[in-house]
């Protein structure tokens, strides 16, 4: 084998139906490379007839030499390329209370966002909290030590919160993921919002609560305004 600047050269000696080539390797994304950034890869295949070059095996055929891919007749060459993709970030949003609920009562949300290895910049989060749920407050912010923000450890950002206490968006500043390993490292943080008087929590009413991580929307299960009912019999 032989690696020279970026690419990777591979020998065989020979091959056979019955001992086909087959070889896998590892390659690490360079420092700086954008999460989410698509790349091509292109194998090239050459290979001969025969596994050392030969003499001419004939005194009266000028061509009776081995085929090779250098050309011309000499077509033993192929190529093929295939697309590598670093890996997206992924969010998740999960309801940590009941999904039965009054006008008043408070609900808890954790929001976590697996941070691929790479640089992702500037990261956006929003909490696009529906009519009928207002902002509260957060709690419990944790980050894996390999992911930091302009250079240094993560810690949550102040939100910026809307007067309708809803769209409340975190800005993480510099994403990096510095790990060079099969492991996962995330971010994640609670979110407590409240049910609010309004119309949009009428009884019967379904909200459900969306996170937005930079173009990534996912969403958490809905809470269920219940109110008494009176039966006369």
């Amino acid at each position: 084998n032989n690696i020279a600047g970026d690419t990777l050269t591979v020998t065989y000696t020979s091959l056979t139906d019955a001992a086909p080539g087959q070889f896998s390797f590892l390659a690490d994304a360079v420092a700086g490379i954008g999460v989410g950034t698509s790349f091509n890869v292109t194998s090239d295949v050459t290979w001969t007839t025969q596994a050392t070059t030969p003499a001419n095996a004939s005194a009266f055929v000028s061509a009776a030499l081995e085929r090779t891919g250098a050309g011309g007749i000499n077509d033993l060459t192929r190529s093929e390329d295939g697309a590598i993709t670093v890996e997206p970030l992924q969010p998740s949003l999960v309801l940590t209370t009941s999904t039965e609920v009054q006008v008043g009562d408070v609900v808890q949300y954790t929001a976590t966002i697996q941070v691929p290895e790479g640089t992702q910049g500037n990261l956006p989060v929003t909490d696009l909290l529906p009519d009928g749920l207002g902002f509260v407050s957060t709690q419990s912010f944790s980050a894996d030590a390999d992911i930091t923000c302009n250079g240094g450890a993560c810690s949550l950002p102040v939100p910026v919160v809307p007067n309708s206490a809803r769209n409340v968006l975190w800005t993480f500043p510099n994403v990096v993921n510095n790990a060079s390993d099969a492991g996962v490292e995330q971010m994640s943080w609670q979110i407590t919002a409240v049910v609010a008087n309004v119309a949009a929590a009428s009884n019967g009413a379904a909200l459900t609560n969306q996170m937005d991580a930079d173009g990534g929307v996912v969403t958490a299960a809905a809470v269920n305004v219940r109110e008494p009912t009176l039966e006369l019999t």
